[in-house]
């Protein structure tokens, strides 16, 4: 059968997300026209077992069986295997809105652009949110190949390509572990030089797990991980022409190790925070002054990084006081996306040999007091700082900015 789409889903040890995700291909408006090609990447719990029992169900799956090999490599396997006349590369624990194969397959066809980007939202631990940078891509019916703002969408499951295109472009996804996503994108760009549809109609949902149930790539702290970004952002500037978006990427770089890496200073080890340090201050050190200064306005919450446990101890910018903490709200806490904070309480359990679990407050700009028995929001902290920064937030007392950050992210999810 000639299929409209096949959509590639690369499956690794997914047995939990993978069926919401294969029900949402098999969902879509177009199912039938829509090539579903899951690639097993010896995966030791299920997931084999789960793709071949749709694959018997649906002649429109297909089960690709290869030794562990990473995501790359089980896209590319993917690629070999699909005939639609576009493709798409799903992450097994990500979703597509029902109308999305249908919406890419008639933005492409009427513009006659080689590769679309849809809409991204964010669902599961922290919340559900829109991307603001693909909000904005795809209130444009096309855009140039050599758009900046295409710098910053690198995840590869809210794109869409012409598949001669890219068999013809000779792109194939690295062996990095870590923006392997970025390198593809890029190379595919720089490559063919193509029109950009923007999907305004089209939607990926991706997903966030929540550090209890397992932490997916980009939310791990590994030094081969942050080797693997630093490797993957010197091969994106390699194939970039200009030095206008050379220095956007550096931007990029800058903002990435602040906002993926250096949020979870206290689950990393001196070892990565010393690579860290190396990288972001390579690239932070090229850009002019005035793009300095957008940097650091990125992430007003956390201003300079300072890539070191000892010295974001001494310079806290809230005090969190815990009677009896538990476990969970340690592990809360510990996880919250702003790490510059110290915690006072008797008993700081398996946390107290942190440099920042003390006895006495340093007197931080901001003190919040807790029982310690309910978890927070992975925002919570980060709500209170940006609210202590804004007028007339900064004049309330600090514990109103509390339960105004306890209700902001509860809203949320």
């Amino acid at each position: 059968m000639e299929y409209k789409i096949s959509v590639i889903v690369p499956a690794y040890n997914c047995e939990k997300t993978l069926p919401e995700t294969l029900d949402s291909l098999l969902g879509q408006t177009v199912h039938n026209e829509t090539q579903i090609i899951a690639v097993n990447d010896g995966s030791t719990d299920g997931t084999a077992e789960i793709i071949k029992s749709y694959a018997a169900k649906y002649d429109n799956v297909v089960f690709c069986d290869k030794e562990n090999g990473g995501v790359s490599d089980a896209r590319n396997v993917g690629l070999k295997a699909a005939s639609g006349k576009y493709v798409i590369f799903l992450d097994a624990d990500d979703l597509l809105t029902p109308s999305s194969c249908e919406q890419a397959y008639i933005a492409l066809e009427k513009t006659g652009a080689e590769c679309g980007v849809f809409r991204l939202s964010r669902f599961g631990f922290g919340g559900e949110q829109y991307n603001p940078v693909t909000e904005e891509i795809t209130s444009n019916e096309t855009l140039e190949y050599n758009d900046k703002r295409l710098i910053w969408t690198f995840l590869i499951g809210n794109k869409c390509f012409l598949r001669q295109a890219v068999i013809d472009s000779g792109v194939l996804f690295p062996p990095t572990a870590y923006c392997e996503d970025g390198v593809f994108w890029m190379s595919f760009l720089m490559k063919r030089r193509c029109k950009v549809a923007g999907v305004r109609l089209a939607e990926c949902r991706y997903r966030r797990l929540d550090p209890i149930e397992g932490r997916s790539v980009t939310q791990t702290m590994k030094i081969s991980l942050v080797r693997d970004f630093f490797t993957s952002s010197e091969m994106i500037l390699s194939l970039l022409e200009s030095e206008e978006i050379k220095t956007e990427m550096k931007v990029k770089i800058c903002r990435t190790v602040t906002n993926e890496f250096y949020r979870r200073l206290w689950q990393t080890d001196d070892e990565i925070l010393a690579l860290l340090k190396s990288g972001y201050e390579k690239y932070y050190n090229e850009l002019p002054s005035e793009l300095k200064g957008r940097v650091l306005s990125l992430d007003p919450d956390i201003g300079e990084p300072v890539f070191s446990k000892q010295l974001a101890a001494k310079s806290p910018k809230v005090t969190v006081k815990a009677k009896a903490p538990s476990a969970e709200f340690l592990s809360s806490l510990y996880s919250q996306t702003m790490p510059l904070f110290e915690l006072v309480t008797p008993d700081a359990g398996e946390y107290e040999k942190c440099e920042n679990a003390v006895k006495t407050a340093s007197g931080a700009p901001v003190t919040l007091k807790f029982s310690g028995k309910r978890p927070l929001k992975p925002g919570f902290l980060r709500i209170v700082v940006l609210l202590k920064g804004k007028k007339p937030f900064s004049l309330l007392p600090d514990f109103i900015l509390k339960h105004a950050a306890l209700i902001y992210t509860k809203a949320k999810g």
